[in-house]
This record gives C-alpha cells, structure tokens and sequence, in this order.
C-alpha cells in the first residue's frame, strides 16, 4: 500500500502496534558508504506492506512524502520488538544516513537461515525465499537489464569498472510492487525460520 500523506498517521500507528514487522530500502545505488541513498522505506507487519516513497514520479502522479515522515517511521518502530530483514546491515546503514535507527531485535534472514542449515550454496533472499515457500520478484533487474539502466564507472587507479545499476530510473508501477514483495516475503520466511529454530 502507497503511504500518501493523509494515510501515514493511520500507518504509522499500524506499525507501531506490531509485534513483528520486516523493514526494507529502495536505494539510488548499493553503495551505502558513498553518495547512494534511499528513496523508500518498505515496511510489512501482519496487517499489509506500507510502502513509504520519498521520490517523485511526476509521469506517474506520485508525489514523495516529505523526509520529516522518516522521523516519525522511527518512533513508531521504537515500540516494535522484532524486525526482520535480509542483509540488513546494508538497510541499517542506509536508513542510520537518514536518522533512523533500529532498536527492536534485528534478525537478518541471511543469518537466521544460515543457522537453521549453514550448507546452503546462497543465502540470497530470492533463493531463501523459495526454500521456505515464498518467492521474490525478478521484475525490477528485468527492467534495469531490458532497458540497459546499469552506469560503467571507471576507476582506473584500481584497474576496475564498476557497473552501477539505476533503480531510480526504474519506474513506480514496477518499484512498488517489487519492495512491497520484498518485504512481506522477508516477513514471512524470518517468522518460519524462528519458529523453526527455537
């Protein structure tokens, strides 16, 4: 579900009253040291998946909410003792570049997985997913390949180029779904990985 404006107070109080949520970022680049950041913050819990946009689509009619909303993400998730999600450190640094910090109990599903069966070949989340009955949508890396969306940045006192790929020019009706999936799906899988372990 989109986060318009008039929604996030209602939102915000869903989520904050959760018991459990998984939390994910749409990101410029994946580079979290350097200039990428974020541009949505997904959040699932067990009532739906809020997708909060902070980038406008003019050609869509999607207006970005306003970052002081992030401050408010961070004090309804203060009250959330569980949060889910896969490779979180990179997440964790992108959101702590907005002011958003985690204090419930992280569980990365990268992990959490890898003590459940540690002989695993990928502890990529489409692979993870699919071993516990969910899936992961291919629908934004088809876009950015399909339409060559991937920057060559050269660096030549390494000796390397770095292929960057442009999920910021990938359109909403396709982002959207792809980090709503992301979520519920990360959501889903940490829930029967812990109960499984435990």
């Amino acid at each position: 579900m989109l986060v318009t404006f008039d929604l996030v107070n209602d939102c915000l109080k869903t989520i904050s009253n959760s018991k459990m949520v998984s939390c994910d970022c749409e990101t410029f680049g994946l580079n979290s040291f350097k200039s990428d950041s974020l541009f949505s913050i997904i959040v699932s819990c067990e009532e739906g998946d809020f997708y909060f946009n902070f980038k406008d689509y003019p050609e869509e009619n999607i207006t970005a909410l306003p970052l002081e909303v992030i401050t408010k993400l961070q004090i309804a998730l203060e009250n959330v003792p569980v949060v889910f999600g896969q490779n979180f450190k990179f997440d964790m640094h992108m959101l702590a570049r907005e002011g958003l910090y985690i204090k419930g109990k992280i569980y990365d599903l990268m992990f959490l997985d890898r003590v459940h069966f540690n002989q695993h070949m990928s502890y990529r989340l489409k692979d993870i997913t699919k071993r516990w009955g969910d899936e992961k949508l291919d629908i934004v890396w088809n876009y950015i390949t399909e339409n060559k969306l991937i920057d060559k940045i050269e660096h030549p006192d390494l000796g390397k180029t770095e292929e960057r790929p442009r999920f910021d020019k990938v359109p909403f009706s396709i982002m959207q779904p792809y980090g709503e999936q992301d979520g519920r799906g990360t959501l889903n899988v940490g829930r029967k990985i812990l109960a499984a372990i435990r």
